[in-house]
């Protein structure tokens, strides 16, 4: 595909929504590292944690969109 060329990825569609989702994912991902430096409660960061990994997967469900079983997940060559 050469530069002039516009690829059409399932997640094009909603492109802005994925966006916006991974800003609020950074954003508590930012959140987390601030309660780590202020050695906050460990129960506390592992809630945020699993509150930012649930948010992660609509938005690896939405850059995969409905063609995941197309994607080819060949082993690299040479991998151990």
């Amino acid at each position: 595909m050469n530069q002039t060329e516009s690829a059409n990825y399932g997640y094009v569609s909603d492109k802005t929504a994925l966006i916006k989702r991974l800003h609020r994912i950074e954003g508590q991902v930012r959140g987390i590292e601030r309660m780590v430096e202020e050695e906050r409660y460990c129960i506390d960061i592992l809630t945020q944690s699993k509150a930012g990994a649930t948010g992660l997967e609509p938005a690896t469900s939405g850059v995969t969109g409905r063609r995941s079983n197309q994607l080819n997940y060949a082993p690299a060559v040479g991998a151990v």
